[in-house]
C-alpha cells in the first residue's frame, strides 16, 4: 500500500455584506482559481454561525463558530468579541458583494443559498461558481 503525505491548497476569502458593509461572511475554498467566476455562497441552512466584531481590523466576521481556530490560531487571547449568531437558514437571501465584477450584472442578487454542507473541518460556507 503506498501511503503519501498531500498538501492542499486552501484559501479563506472575505465577502462583504451589501447591507451591512463593515460585516464580512468568511467563506473557505480549495479551488480558489475558480474565484473568478463566484456566484453564490452556500451556507448549511442547520448549522449555527457567529458574527465575531475584530478590535484589530475593526470589522465584523461570520463564520461558524467552532472554525474560529482557522482563522485565529488562539481565539482567546484573539482582540474579538462576539456580536451575534444566526442560523444558516436565517441567512438565506443575504446579499453580498463579489469579489469580481465579471458576474455582478448577470447575476442581480448574488445570496447565500441553503445547502447541505457536509465537512466539520471547514468554516463551513463555501461559495460556488457555474458548472462547466
Amino acid at each position: 500500500m503506498l501511503i503519501r503525505h498531500c498538501v492542499f491548497s486552501t484559501v479563506t476569502v472575505a465577502f462583504q455584506l451589501v447591507d451591512d458593509p463593515k460585516t464580512f461572511l468568511l467563506a473557505w475554498t480549495t479551488t480558489p482559481w475558480t474565484l473568478p467566476s463566484n456566484l453564490a455562497l452556500c451556507v448549511h441552512p442547520d448549522f449555527n454561525y457567529i458574527k465575531i466584531y475584530d478590535e484589530q481590523r475593526d470589522q465584523n466576521f461570520i463564520l461558524l463558530e467552532s472554525r474560529l481556530v482557522a482563522v485565529y490560531k488562539d481565539p482567546k487571547k484573539a482582540k474579538i468579541k462576539k456580536v451575534g449568531l444566526f442560523g444558516g437558514e436565517d441567512m438565506r437571501g443575504w446579499r453580498y458583494t463579489p469579489i469580481f465584477e465579471y458576474f455582478t450584472e448577470k447575476v442581480c442578487n448574488p445570496s447565500f443559498l441553503g445547502h447541505s454542507l457536509l465537512t466539520s473541518w471547514s468554516l463551513p460556507s463555501t461559495r460556488t461558481e457555474p458548472s462547466a
